[in-house]
């Protein structure tokens, strides 16, 4: 995913920051796992990267798919607390 984003902010002429977080440890692949077990496979596995300051900024987290939200569950909340003013969710697919 990494390597189309980088164009699309070039495109969108804003700024690309794809270390602003860090995963703190190995998780599961999410695929066969339901909604509870993507949680807490997610619980404590990312950090804000301090290098990276997210204050006061507006933010915009790209994910591939959406199906229940754990990774956004997981990250979003750290961004706030993080200090940033807002945080836009864009996604290429959203599963129902």
């Amino acid at each position: 995913m990494r390597l189309s984003l980088k164009p699309l902010a070039r495109w969108l002429n804003c700024p690309y920051h794809p270390n602003t977080l860090i995963r703190t440890r190995a998780t599961l692949a999410q695929t066969h796992l339901n909604a509870k077990q993507r949680q807490q496979n997610l619980d404590n596995a990312f950090i804000v990267n301090r290098t990276v300051s997210v204050a006061g900024k507006d933010l915009a987290l790209i994910d591939d798919v959406i199906t229940t939200s754990a990774t956004l569950n997981a990250i979003v909340p750290l961004l706030f607390r993080a200090g940033a003013r807002s945080v836009e969710v864009w996604a290429i697919c959203r599963t129902l």
